[in-house]
Protein backbone atom coordinates (compact mmCIF):
# COMPACT_ATOMS: atom_id res chain seq x y z
CA UNK A 1 0.00 0.00 0.00
CA UNK A 2 2.81 2.36 0.90
CA UNK A 3 4.20 1.89 -2.50
CA UNK A 4 1.15 3.19 -3.94
CA UNK A 5 1.01 6.23 -2.06
CA UNK A 6 4.70 6.38 -3.37
CA UNK A 7 3.74 6.99 -6.77
CA UNK A 8 3.00 10.71 -7.15
CA UNK A 9 1.11 10.41 -10.29
CA UNK A 10 -1.87 8.66 -7.90
CA UNK A 11 -5.40 10.43 -8.21
CA UNK A 12 -7.11 12.15 -5.58
CA UNK A 13 -9.53 9.56 -5.56
CA UNK A 14 -7.09 6.64 -4.97
CA UNK A 15 -5.44 7.92 -2.52
CA UNK A 16 -8.31 8.37 -0.71
CA UNK A 17 -8.96 4.84 -0.84
CA UNK A 18 -5.87 4.09 -0.07
CA UNK A 19 -5.63 6.04 2.95
CA UNK A 20 -9.15 4.26 4.28
CA UNK A 21 -7.31 1.03 3.90
CA UNK A 22 -4.66 2.17 6.15
CA UNK A 23 -6.77 3.22 8.42
CA UNK A 24 -8.57 -0.13 8.66
CA UNK A 25 -5.17 -1.77 9.16
CA UNK A 26 -3.47 0.99 11.71
CA UNK A 27 -5.95 -0.28 14.36
CA UNK A 28 -3.86 -3.48 14.87
CA UNK A 29 0.03 -3.00 16.55
CA UNK A 30 1.73 -5.52 14.28
CA UNK A 31 0.58 -3.75 11.18
CA UNK A 32 1.10 -0.48 12.91
CA UNK A 33 4.76 -1.45 13.76
CA UNK A 34 5.30 -2.88 9.85
CA UNK A 35 3.75 0.42 8.87
CA UNK A 36 6.32 2.80 10.55
CA UNK A 37 9.34 0.24 9.30
CA UNK A 38 8.67 0.63 5.52
CA UNK A 39 8.19 4.68 6.32
CA UNK A 40 4.34 5.06 5.92
CA UNK A 41 5.23 8.46 8.48
CA UNK A 42 6.93 9.92 5.48
CA UNK A 43 4.49 9.42 2.78
CA UNK A 44 1.58 10.63 5.05
CA UNK A 45 3.66 13.58 5.08
CA UNK A 46 4.33 13.79 1.32
CA UNK A 47 0.90 13.27 1.01
CA UNK A 48 -0.31 16.22 2.95
CA UNK A 49 2.68 18.16 1.30
CA UNK A 50 1.05 17.55 -2.06
CA UNK A 51 -2.47 17.20 -1.66
CA UNK A 52 -4.56 19.80 0.24
CA UNK A 53 -8.17 18.44 0.85
CA UNK A 54 -9.86 18.72 3.85
CA UNK A 55 -10.55 15.19 3.82
CA UNK A 56 -7.34 13.84 2.70
CA UNK A 57 -6.18 15.94 5.94
CA UNK A 58 -8.42 14.42 8.74
CA UNK A 59 -6.98 10.58 7.32
CA UNK A 60 -3.72 11.51 7.36
CA UNK A 61 -4.16 12.78 11.10
CA UNK A 62 -6.18 9.93 12.45
CA UNK A 63 -3.07 7.24 10.51
CA UNK A 64 -0.62 9.50 12.39
CA UNK A 65 -2.20 9.73 15.45
CA UNK A 66 -3.39 5.80 15.44
CA UNK A 67 0.93 5.08 14.79
CA UNK A 68 1.93 7.57 17.04
CA UNK A 69 -0.16 5.53 20.31
CA UNK A 70 2.18 2.38 19.47
CA UNK A 71 3.97 1.56 22.67
CA UNK A 72 6.87 0.45 20.55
Amino acid sequence: MVNILRHHGITQQGVNVSLHVLLGASSMTRHKIMMVEVGLVHELVEIELIVAEKRITELTLVILFHLCSCAN
